[in-house]
Order: C-alpha cells, then structure tokens, then sequence
C-alpha cells in the first residue's frame, strides 16, 4: 500500500481481462482532492475485487493522499506447472478486528477457469461485504441460485458462479451509498454493475468462486 496519492486499500484484489476484454474491472481513480466522499470510495477497499470488514479499509483514511496503519501483504504460495497457476496471499489489515484474510487463486491452463478461495480466520462476529465491480461494457444476467452470465459484445460469455454462502445482487450506479462506478479518466465517472453480496458471520469459514470462460 503506497503513501502516495495513487496508493489504493486493494489488498488480494484482481480484475480480470480475456481476450484483451475487460470483464472484472479496475474501477479507476476518479478524483484526488475534490469530491472527498467520491475520492474516499475509489481509494477505498469496497471498490476493489476484495473482501471488506465491518466496512472498515484495509488501512486507515487520513485525508485524500494519504493512509496510515498499513497492512503487510505476505505472499504463502506460487507455483505453477503444465496444467495450472496458483497464487496464495494474506494481508493483516485486519488484525486490529481479529481477522485475517487468506485468498487463493488457481488457474486451469487447459480449460481457462479460475477458482478462488478465500479462508478467513477469526473468532467473532463480522459483517463481510464481497464486491465484484464489471466493467460498463459486460452485460450480466443472473441465472439459479448465485450463477451469473457475464456478456461482451465483442468477446465470449463468462461464467461467474458465487459461494452458497452468499446472497448477492446487483447494484449500479448507487449514491447513498456509493457503489457500482466506474471512472475510466480522470474526473470522469460512470454507472457499471456490481455483484454484491452481504454476509454477517461468526467465527471462520471459507468462500469459493468459480470463473468459468466459455469457448
């Protein structure tokens, strides 16, 4: 996490491009110094591919440009071979709650899937916010249960299929609170999707996705 004024609280996020297509997004930057409310959400750790707590930052806002009480990231894991990637990583950003988060991403070479996992550890009660932001281009359509269709105009259809943990929805363009934006220049902004989900839960557990590409 950098002090700079570009340093997001994004720790073990992703996006996620195929065929040069954007599909699981870097929503942007937006702003640095006007629009505090609007500067606080881009930088902030609810709109990155993360897991948010207690909707708390992964660190702590002092101002537009600026955090302190930053996270260590730790990288446990990579290895890859013939069939497949894997990348494993935690962070302490929230250590100060009494829970760590691990994630796991695995890639099948031979098919194109992702899967990822995420263990977190802890002995309490915590709300967990699990944000995946699209990027304005994908047309998604939601089928049984937590399967999601992710459509490009110009690119193959994505499987998206979440955790039975989870009840997601969709939100775009939201002000109160901010969510489901995307800001592809600077002072620029615009509504995208987001898959959302809210889970209050005790004590630890783990979550899967599945990213499934189609031929």
């Amino acid at each position: 996490l950098s002090i700079a004024a570009h340093g997001h609280a994004d720790a073990l996020s992703f996006f996620l491009d195929i065929d040069g297509l954007s599909y699981i997004a870097d929503v942007g930057t937006y702003t640095y110094h006007s629009e505090p409310e609007w500067r606080a959400y881009f930088k902030g750790t609810l709109a990155h591919n993360t897991i948010r707590v207690d909707e708390q930052d992964q660190a702590s806002n002092a101002g537009p440009c600026l955090w302190v009480d930053h996270y260590q990231p730790e990288l446990a894991l990579a290895t890859e071979n013939e069939e497949k990637a894997v990348v494993k990583g935690s962070h302490n950003g929230y250590s100060q709650l009494g829970v760590t988060h691990t994630r796991t991403y695995e890639f099948d070479k031979k098919t194109g899937a992702i899967a990822i996992t995420d263990k977190i550890e802890s002995d309490g009660q915590h709300v967990y916010e699990i944000p995946f932001h699209l990027h304005p281009e994908i047309q998604v359509e939601q089928g049984q249960d937590r399967a999601f269709i992710l459509s490009h105009p110009l690119g193959r259809n994505v499987h998206l299929i979440l955790d039975e943990y989870l009840e997601p929805r969709l939100i775009k363009g939201a002000e109160e609170p901010i969510l489901g934006w995307y800001s592809p220049s600077f002072l620029q902004k615009e509504p995208t999707t987001t898959i959302y989900s809210r889970l209050e839960k005790a004590g630890s557990f783990q979550l899967t996705t599945f990213i499934k590409p189609q031929n």
